[in-house]
């Protein structure tokens, strides 16, 4: 008897002591929220482009600008970039038509290769919006050069000498 009652107290002490030093669990429950996010900025050196039609071949044949890395975008899906002007380029006493303009979008340095596809569209400015970058995919950072050329040939003919200006304003969104 003496032995049925040390066996079963030594099984209740062991149990005590192993239960004593068990490990308890514990849960909690994580979520995480995704929002859309898409942001778009103009390289700070390139505020401000300029295109001087200075000789007979510029005037007749255009000029060009290229604005290296000039857009840089930031999406959590996939985008498209919108390109519009806010008027006709207007001189002290004169304007020229916004459609004699053509930017023409390549990829910058930032952002690599992508994954998905993205299509570049040269476009005329206008005074609505134009599409001119469709992407199938999300890019963290991606930029793009920007090339301006006035067409330059009747339109610029005639005109006054002098400074014709717009504000070209580019929208990122989602399709």
């Amino acid at each position: 008897m003496k032995k049925i009652h040390a066996a079963l107290y030594s099984f209740i002490f062991y149990t005590c002591i192993t239960t004593g030093y068990t490990q308890g669990t514990a849960s909690a429950n994580l979520s995480v929220e995704l929002k859309s996010i898409q942001s778009i900025t103009i390289n700070e050196a390139q505020n401000n482009v300029a295109i001087a039609l200075t000789n007979a071949s510029e005037y007749v044949n255009g000029k060009s600008a290229l604005q290296q890395d000039h857009i840089k975008i930031m999406s959590s899906s996939n985008y498209e970039i919108k390109v519009s002007a806010a008027t006709h380029l207007t001189g002290e006493t004169s304007t020229i038509d916004i459609g004699t303009v053509t930017v023409t979008p390549t990829q910058g340095s930032v952002g690599g290769a992508s994954t998905g596809i993205i299509n570049l569209n040269p476009v005329a400015l206008a005074l609505g919006e134009t599409t001119l970058v469709q992407s199938s995919q999300a890019d963290a950072q991606r930029s793009f050069n920007i090339n301006y050329k006035v067409s330059g040939g009747q339109a610029y003919l005639n005109q006054p000498p002098g400074t014709y200006s717009t504000l070209v304003t580019y929208t990122i969104l989602m399709p």
